[in-house]
């Protein structure tokens, strides 16, 4: 067995985990790949399956896994996951890279790093930030639903989004609410802006429930093929706890959803 993994090493473990549908965390994934090499040429010897193991080690931790977790966990795990969930995870970007720095101890420099320079670092931390929430929040999603649209069961992901139930800009500052998969949707991206939209939601029961004023913003024939075949079906996520909350389904019913002919110009202006 080789040594223990470093707290760097960990931080840089946590990054891939909260980034990776756990469907996707395997020995040959290029996130995985490219840490055991940099850290090989490091001097830390890790294999590709030493790597994925202690991505996965994270399970056990992890609040969204729905399962045992892992029983070979350590110390350096807990401490590294507590410090960054006790903010949301917003500062896990940054200190991913402040982590890779450490190791290399200025042997490696970071894929990158030029096109940072004359950027202001609120501005730097701050689209970090934003991007490291929106890709936590994709992959609970993904981890939620299977990796699969909850309407049609596509599996491509290239083709899936993680819808916001509530919007992100109506989250505020509350990054709990942004990364919540509770407050998500795996859909394909033609659903996916149509929910955005308001052209349907979510009934107390989970059922669809499509727009009274639906044949306004579209043809019958898109209607009858790619909306009416999902109408009162349930959505049911593979991971039971992660079951869309009724607070932000309420949200979406009452200020998303187009139920109302007022909201009607909404929709054609292409208006929040």
């Amino acid at each position: 067995m080789g040594a223990d993994y470093t707290e760097d090493e960990c931080i840089l473990a946590l990054h891939i985990y909260l980034r990776t549908p756990r469907k996707y965390i395997t020995k040959d994934n290029p996130d995985i790949v490219e840490l055991s090499n940099f850290l090989s040429r490091m001097g830390y010897g890790r294999s590709p399956g030493s790597v994925k193991a202690k991505v996965e080690n994270f399970k056990t931790l992890d609040p969204y896994y729905e399962g045992r977790g892992l029983s070979h966990g350590s110390k350096t795990d807990k401490k590294v996951w507590d410090i960054y969930a006790a903010d949301g995870f917003r500062g896990i970007a940054e200190a991913a890279e402040t982590a890779r720095r450490r190791i290399a101890g200025g042997r490696e420099p970071e894929s990158g790093e030029e096109l940072l320079d004359g950027i202001p670092g609120e501005v730097r931390r701050y689209e970090v930030g934003v991007r490291m929430n929106q890709d936590i929040f994709r992959a609970r999603v993904m981890n939620a639903y299977g990796s699969e649209c909850c309407l049609t069961g596509v599996e491509s992901p290239p083709l899936l989004r993680a819808s916001h139930i509530k919007p992100w800009s109506a989250c505020g500052e509350r990054a709990e609410e942004r990364i919540d998969p509770r407050n998500g949707l795996c859909l394909n991206a033609f659903h996916d802006a149509a929910f955005d939209r308001g052209f349907f939601t979510l009934d107390e029961k989970l059922r669809v429930e499509l727009s009274p004023y639906l044949k306004e913003m579209g043809s019958k024939d898109t209607i009858e093929k790619w909306f009416r075949p999902y109408e009162g079906k349930k959505v049911e996520p593979a991971v039971r706890i992660c079951a869309p909350s009724e607070e932000y389904l309420e949200y979406h019913r009452r200020e998303v959803f187009v139920d109302t002919a007022e909201k009607i110009d909404r929709i054609r202006y292409n208006r929040r």
